[in-house]
């Protein structure tokens, strides 16, 4: 499985499936957002901020494109 660098605690971790693609077809949004946020998991997910997540997510992801532009109100 692919190996990630979470954004939050800088640890490294292995994603459950070997693509987006298949975390989709699965309905595993938990898989899909580690491959859209990075982030880890739960405990890193609910220690980030709001602004943390739209950073991870959004603005500045690590392992997919940025979001085209990002709207905050």
């Amino acid at each position: 499985m692919p190996q990630h660098n979470c954004p939050k605690c800088n640890n490294n971790y292995e994603t459950k499936y070997e693509t987006i693609k298949i975390s989709k077809d699965k309905n595993d949004t938990t898989a899909t957002e580690q491959f859209l946020s990075g982030i880890c998991g739960d405990k890193c997910w609910f220690d980030c901020s709001e602004n943390e997540i739209i950073l991870f997510k959004f603005i500045n992801p690590k392992y997919s494109k940025s979001a085209p532009q990002v709207h905050l109100v």
